[in-house]
């Protein structure tokens, strides 16, 4: 059963409405010290100063000091995927655009990574319909995850 067209022009629509919610609040997140965005959470802090040790050394430092004072934190113990994708995705986007900044794009992340990931999810939905009654659960997952997707 192929999907109806009304539900990919929802799913853009959202994408976008999304996008635009949350980027709304973007000028907040100006350090008035540097002239450059902050991230909003401290763990963003922390993923963006290992994705400045990816951009300037090429790796992240495997004894990081400034955690855990004074013995330090291996950082071979815990997932720093995040870190390299911030810095990927700085790499790209700065290919097309040169004037953006590294902490720009620890800030623009999460609403590019929240479209992507919808897509993705509509994909996963439509490709594992099987079963008429799986159908039916799906469709009705897909509609309440594009209606309750700007409440998060």
């Amino acid at each position: 059963m192929e999907t109806p067209w009304y539900i990919y022009v929802l799913l853009i629509f959202s994408a976008v409405l999304s996008y635009f919610i949350r980027t709304r609040n973007l000028k907040l997140l100006v350090d008035v010290t540097t002239n450059d965005f902050i991230p909003i959470n401290s763990d963003g802090f922390l993923f963006l100063r290992y994705a400045q040790q990816i951009i300037n050394k090429g790796t992240i430092i495997v004894h990081d000091v400034f955690r855990y004072f004074p013995f330090g934190f291996d950082t071979t113990k815990e997932s720093t995927f995040l870190s390299y994708f911030v810095a990927n995705l700085f790499k790209f986007l700065n290919f097309f655009n040169s004037d953006l900044t590294l902490n720009y794009v620890s800030v623009i992340y999460p609403p590019l990574n929240k479209k992507s990931l919808m897509l993705n999810y509509i994909c996963l939905i439509n490709k594992y319909q099987i079963f008429s009654w799986y159908m039916v659960v799906a469709k009705i997952k897909r509609r309440l995850l594009l209606l309750l997707v700007e409440v998060l």
